[in-house]
């Protein structure tokens, strides 16, 4: 499943809000900058770690 996430995160568009589908929310850079980053796949969110 990792690599589907890892696929989806990089050909998924940024989310406009935490709970938009299909879509990445890269916590980093979006919100307050703190939080969980994740890839919304059909309205179920995986977490992911950014390397770097």
């Amino acid at each position: 499943m990792d690599v589907l996430v890892l696929i989806c995160a990089l050909l998924f568009p940024p989310c406009a809000t935490e709970d938009a589908m299909n879509c990445v929310w890269d916590a980093n850079a979006a919100g307050n900058g703190v939080g969980v980053s994740f890839v919304d796949v059909a309205g179920t969110a995986y977490e992911i770690a950014w390397e770097g």
